[in-house]
Parts: structure tokens; C-alpha cells; sequence
């Protein structure tokens, strides 16, 4: 599938575009991943004037012991806060999106809650722009019980709290659902949404205005293990593929393919004879979510990602479906 040149990205419809992602690693050094995601990085420098917020997302790449030596340290702290300064601004981002959750813990609670605040300051520091250089997060639906490893009150302060896509069930090996927005009707504990997501988070203390909604572009194909026992939940092969919309709507046209929307989830599904399993979000169903969240007072809905909605217009609906169905809710 062609990649979106930074180019064609469509500015004048986003609010702000984040770009993946850097690496921190264990020295507080952070570099991106590939030479090309560079050459990305300077080519959309050049276009910065064409959006009103840049974010860069930048993901924790140590293993927990690590994350919690540079925590307890206040030298490493401060020494983190300022590497990331120093490598977003040359390349003219305006904010970060940290992805670290998955190393954050009850044992760095205090500690996280000294380096955001100090992370904060440190981008407010002599920033361009009227609010400054901003301080965002990432985190999964499955972090329910966000007092246990974080302070709200400094989570308050940050820009969003990006709450991003998931399936369910969470395991592989399962049919999912693509972030439904209400539960799903199957036999799980761990069952989640949307929804209750966001109400565990407020319970916690989060203000509704700082969560920022994730919406996938692409969708996810499964393998059933018997072709004809499908639905949310049926046992699958561990694998599973993610597709973006240029490939899915061509799927969907395969004769023997069942298309289902699920009203009461808000979730879509698609099944095949040969036992494919397809979770997707559809233009419908982000329509909805961004109406849920002008509703429900959220800080908005982002997409993720722009390579994966059909940026060329193949599948006759034009440019851009899953981007243009956010945007004209916003208006």
C-alpha cells in the first residue's frame, strides 16, 4: 500500500498531528527508530506553518527496572526533561505524547507524578505559541484503576490523555471487537468499552476535557478456527493482520463476506466462508464515537492513523472517509 507523503497530509482538517514516534532509551537518549522516520520528521518541519500543533510521540523503550532507576533519580529526571526539549525543537514540534505506560507502576507513582510536573515546566520554558509547548499521555482502555500508579491532580494538568485504541477481548486468540463504544454482549470478565473506560477514569478524578479520543483507521483480520462458528469472543489463531481502509473496502466486496453493525456496541464486523474474521471502525460508527464525545465534553477525537484511511480515494468514497467523517461532526 502507497505511504501518505507528509505532503498530502490534510492540515486544514486537523486540529494537530501527531507524528511516531521517537525512543527514549534507559540514558534519557533519544533517537527515532529508523533513518527514514527522520527524513519524515525534517520534511514535515518544513510544512509546520501549515498546522497549528505538531506533536511528537515518544515511546519508553527500557524494560521496567530501568524506567524505575531513571524515575528515583532526580538527576535523570531532570536530565530527561531536558533531552526531550532539546530534540523536539530543532525539528519544530510543539508538544510531546509520551507512551510509557506500560512501565509506569505503583512503585513510580511519585516519582512520574515529579518528572511530568518538571517535564511541564520545562516545555512551558521560553515556548513559542500562545499555550506553549504541551505535555500529553497514552494510555489503554485496561488501565482501569488509574490512582494506583498515577496522580490525577498532575494528570489534570497536562494537555490530553490520550486514550488509545484496543480490542476485545484482549487476547489474540479470540474474534475481537474493534474499541467498541458500549460493552460488548460476550462472557468476559475483563470486558471493557469505551464507555466504561472513560467512567472509570472520571470515578478516578480525570476531568472528561482532557481525554482525547483514538479512533483506528484500519481494521483487523482474524483467522476463525471453525469458519462456522464465528462471533465476538469465538476462538481464532493467534495471528492476526492489521489492514487499512484502501485494503479493507476491497475485502469486503469478496463474494460469501457478512457485513455486521453492531448497534448496541457500535462496533462493525465482517465475516467470510473461508473463516476470516474482520474488526473494523467504518464511517458510520466514527460519526457516532465523534458525537459521543462532543456529548460526553471529551478534549476531542484523533485518528490513528492517517497511512492507514484511504489517503488516495480508492475505494470511491474520495479522500480521507474515516478523517472526513470526524471532521464534519466537528463543524
Amino acid at each position: 500500500e502507497q505511504r501518505l507523503d507528509p505532503s498530502n497530509i490534510p492540515f486544514e482538517r486537523c486540529t494537530e498531528i501527531v507524528v511516531e514516534h521517537a525512543i527514549i532509551d534507559a540514558n534519557a537518549t533519544i533517537q527515532f527508530p529508523s533513518e527514514q522516520q527522520k527524513e519524515i520528521a525534517q520534511q514535515l518541519k518544513s510544512l509546520r506553518s501549515r498546522t497549528r500543533g505538531m506533536i511528537l510521540s515518544m515511546r519508553c523503550a527500557m524494560d521496567r527496572d530501568e524506567f524505575a532507576q531513571m524515575m528515583l533519580s532526580a538527576a535523570k529526571r531532570l536530565k530527561l526533561a531536558g533531552s526531550i526539549r532539546s530534540f523536539i525543537d530543532p525539528l519544530a514540534f510543539n508538544g510531546v505524547e509520551l507512551r510509557c505506560a506500560h512501565l509506569v507502576s505503583k512503585a513510580t507513582k511519585m516519582q512520574f507524578a515529579h518528572f511530568l510536573r518538571l517535564l511541564n515546566k520545562e516545555m512551558k520554558t521560553n515556548a513559542t505559541g500562545e499555550c506553549g509547548n504541551t505535555v500529553s499521555l497514552r494510555l489503554s482502555a485496561w488501565h482501569s484503576n488509574l490512582r494506583s500508579a498515577y496522580d490525577v491532580m498532575v494528570l489534570n494538568t497536562l494537555h490530553h490523555i490520550v486514550l488509545e485504541p484496543f480490542t476485545v477481548p484482549p487476547l489474540p486468540d479470540a474474534a475481537f471487537a474493534h474499541s467498541p463504544l458500549f460493552s460488548v454482549d460476550i462472557d468476559d470478565d475483563r470486558i471493557t468499552s469505551i464507555d466504561s473506560a472513560i467512567q472509570n477514569w472520571e470515578k478516578a478524578g480525570l476531568m472528561r476535557s482532557k481525554i482525547l479520543l483514538q479512533v483506528p483507521a484500519y481494521g483487523m483480520e482474524q483467522l476463525l478456527v471453525n469458519s462456522s462458528d464465528h462471533g465476538i469472543g469465538k476462538p481464532t489463531e493467534r495471528e492476526y493482520a492489521i489492514i487499512g481502509q484502501a485494503e479493507l473496502c476491497q475485502r469486503l466486496k469478496y463474494a460469501g463476506t457478512v457485513r455486521e453493525t453492531h448497534w448496541d456496541s457500535m462496533s462493525v464486523n465482517a465475516y467470510t466462508t473461508g473463516g476470516r474474521w474482520i474488526s473494523i471502525d467504518d464511517q458510520q460508527t466514527v460519526k457516532y464515537k465523534m458525537r459521543y464525545a462532543l456529548r460526553e465534553g471529551l478534549a476531542g477525537v484523533g485518528l490513528m492513523s492517517l497511512n492507514e484511511d484511504d489517503h488516495m480515494g480508492t475505494c470511491g468514497s474520495g479522500a480521507f472517509p474515516i478523517l472526513r467523517s470526524i471532521a464534519a461532526k466537528c463543524h
